[in-house]
């Protein structure tokens, strides 16, 4: 902490390399948090730190009266350019954040892609999926007037293991549908309703159909939601787990 300012100072974490104990010190502002250097130690203390900013001498205090100076390790390229990888991690601006670009995925066969304009401003949008066995990635790509796409949203698109798989995307009148199968037989069926406003992407309906031919009826499940899809997904199955479902069953008619 710098002056008594709790938005402003220094961060020392321990690290390690393969010959030494080493800690790294970081400075944080409000905004930022920027890599200032690798520091050498031939053991691991306990204390308080402190940083001369005119030296760049690192001392960490032990106790009132001890303190133990750390040598500045000299680092080359390669090792900046992965400290500043993880800087841009821990400031927010991962790949996930603004960088996604729509190029890798698109006349790729491991993906699904539709195109329509999801939240109505006019411009065509992209959503893409994962295909069948290939994972659960669902991104969208928000289109503009001079035909860029933004990348917006990173989640599900409710494939599970052994289980139901992506089968169709559509679009509905205030979003789009997500449509999963049983890919063996066709007795099993979900559909994900997902509204769109801007960049906001609601989970508001799972539908689930599933026929029994031992009984000879199909079974309809609703479950109603008003999930953003912001959310992490450990919320989502969570939320989707607690939520009733409102079931109802159709018998075949008899001959």
């Amino acid at each position: 902490m710098k002056d008594n300012d709790p938005s402003e100072g220094y961060l020392l974490l321990p690290s390690f390399t393969e010959q030494f104990s080493t800690y790294s010190l970081y400075h944080f502002s409000k905004d930022a948090l920027n890599f200032t250097g690798t520091y050498e130690v031939p053991e691991f203390v306990k204390g308080t730190f402190s940083f001369d900013e005119n030296s760049k001498n690192v001392y960490i205090h032990s106790s009132p009266s001890k303190k133990l100076k750390l040598n500045k390790i000299e680092q080359n390229q390669d090792e900046f350019n992965n400290i500043n990888e993880d800087i841009k991690l821990l400031n927010g601006k991962a790949e996930e954040k603004n960088a996604i670009s729509i190029s890798k995925y698109l006349n790729n066969n491991q993906y699904l892609v539709k195109t329509f304009d999801i939240n109505k401003d006019g411009f065509s949008d992209k959503i893409i999926s994962s295909k069948p066995y290939e994972g659960e990635d669902l991104l969208l790509f928000l289109g503009d007037n001079s035909s860029n796409y933004k990348f917006v949203l990173k989640t599900t698109n409710f494939s599970q293991d052994g289980g139901n798989q992506i089968s169709d995307i559509k679009q509905t009148k205030d979003g789009f549908v997500l449509v999963t199968v049983f890919p063996d037989r066709g007795d099993s069926r979900s559909n994900y309703y997902i509204s769109s406003s801007n960049e906001s992407f609601i989970l508001k309906k799972i539908e689930q159909e599933s026929y029994s031919w031992q009984d000879g009826y199909t079974e309809t499940c609703i479950q109603n939601f008003n999930f953003d899809l912001k959310n992490t997904l450990e919320s989502l199955s969570n939320t989707i787990a607690k939520t009733k479902s409102d079931c109802t069953k159709k018998f075949d008619k008899k001959k």
